[in-house]
């Protein structure tokens, strides 16, 4: 085996290789709809006796398909979670929840 032929095989795999790459990580990204953010104030449409709340907190996982949930202190003193994906179903909008 010449050289240029040992270089011109390197070069083919390490092409592939960052094809691969490349490839693998389009399918891993994933792209979440987030509808509240830190320091929103909502109000629940369907619990009004709660009063106004303020987003004190937002967790997010790293895991591909993993939950998103903000943490929101309301005027009743209690402090409740809900899941902010807003492509979800149980998304806190579609529960009710809407910014002030």
């Amino acid at each position: 085996m010449r050289i240029t032929d040992f270089l011109a095989t390197q070069a083919e795999i390490f092409q592939l290789v960052l094809a691969k790459i490349l490839c693998y990580k389009r399918i891993m990204e994933e792209t979440r709809y987030l509808y509240l953010k830190v320091g929103d104030w909502v109000i629940h449409r369907r619990y009004p006796e709660w009063g106004s709340g303020l987003v004190v907190e937002e967790r997010n996982s790293s895991v591909q398909g993993g939950s998103s949930y903000v943490k929101i202190a309301f005027r009743d003193g209690q402090t409740r979670i809900f899941d902010n994906n807003f492509k979800n179903a149980t998304c806190c909008y579609h529960a009710g929840l809407r910014r002030r």
